[in-house]
Formats: C-alpha cells, structure tokens, sequence
C-alpha cells in the first residue's frame, strides 16, 4: 500500500522546451492533514466524474483578479460550466490512466474554484492557474466510499508577456498547461508512473 497524502509541496513537473523552463505545481488541502493508507495500486479507474456546480459564479470580466469562482478564457466565449469540467476530466483521467489495478473504482470531483489568467494578466505580469476541488473514491460497481471527499488545491504557474506568447506558439497553450499540471498532480498524489504530457491537436493558443 502507499500513502495517500494530502500535503503541501512543490514539484517540477518536466521542462518545456518552448520556454526552457520548467512549470510548478503546488498541491495542498484544506482538510485533515493525517495521511490516509490506500491500496491505490489495487484500483483500476473506470471513471472520473467532475461536476462543476451552476451555482459557482462565473465572469467574462478582463482583470487582473476578476472577483469569481469560475475564471476561464482559454476557450471561445461559451458555457464556462461544460468548458472548465471538460478540462478538469481530461487531465486528471489523464493523470490515472495507468492504475491498472484490479479493482475498479469512480473518481467523483466536485470543483470549487478555476481560476485561469484573464487575456490582461496573460498578456503582462501572468499569475497562477487556480484549482481548489473535492475529490472522492468509491467503488464502481457498489458505490461503496472508498476514500471521502477530501479538498485538493492545484497551482500551476502561468505566464505573462512575451513568454506567453511563445509558449502558446509552441502549443503550450493556458488549456493544455492546465491539463498537463492536472496530470503531474494525479500521478503525484495516487503513486502512478510518470508520463509526459504530448501537446493535444486542436488546441488553440487563445492566451
């Protein structure tokens, strides 16, 4: 078995060779910091299931910190809703694609906040990319909780300026840097092996 820790560290998750540099990724929790024993090697994930809840609030503003709970340029104007839960499942499915266990289980996320750069802040000083989500383990064919709902915050770096901008041309878009920081997390957090995130088609750079 191996600990499922809910911690606050900072790793770097692989260079960018766009950028030479590197992205970093900060994770802690808002809950018990007691480390929970979880057979995670035995899990195999049938499933990652995030919800973003419609009473989260959501702006289009153009500020630095726009005073919301969903914050998402990265993709044309639209359902912000459908667009961070979309994002949010395709990187952590990502991230635990190699559990290959026996047991089959459900990811439940639950998402508090998404906070990406708003076009201002990407276009000077960059910031940080935001993620505050619960995150539950049950198992998929009983339902049966197999971990509880703990609370998870994901930093990713995000950049300003010219750095941005090359980033973006070289693929390494706001959308895809989220992703790739989800991934690093998952396979931090649940012990999986390493894998570098390929940069997806149909991205476009939009910061």
């Amino acid at each position: 078995m191996i600990g499922f820790r809910l911690i606050t560290a900072a790793v770097v998750f692989g260079a960018l060779s766009a950028c030479s540099s590197s992205d970093l990724v900060t994770r802690n929790s808002a809950a018990d910091p007691i480390a929970l024993q979880l057979p995670t090697t035995s899990w195999s994930v049938a499933d990652v299931n995030v919800t973003v809840p419609r009473n989260l609030l959501t702006t289009e503003a153009d500020m630095y910190y726009p005073r919301a709970d969903l914050v998402w340029h990265g993709d044309p104007v639209g359902d912000r809703y459908v667009q961070v839960e979309e994002l949010m499942d395709r990187g952590l499915t990502a991230g635990v694609a190699n559990l290959n266990g026996t047991r089959p289980v459900n990811f439940e996320v639950t998402v508090r906040r998404f906070h990406g750069v708003t076009p201002k802040a990407a276009n000077t000083v960059g910031g940080v990319h935001d993620m505050v989500f619960d995150l539950a383990v049950v198992d998929a064919g009983t339902g049966v909780i197999l971990a509880p709902a703990q609370t998870y915050q994901v930093d990713v770096k995000a950049y300003g300026g010219n750095r941005a901008l090359k980033a973006a041309r070289a693929g390494f878009t706001q959308k895809y840097r989220i992703m790739a920081g989800l991934q690093d997390w998952a396979q931090t957090e649940f012990g999986v092996s390493k894998s570098t995130p390929e940069v997806p088609n149909g991205y476009v750079a939009l910061n």
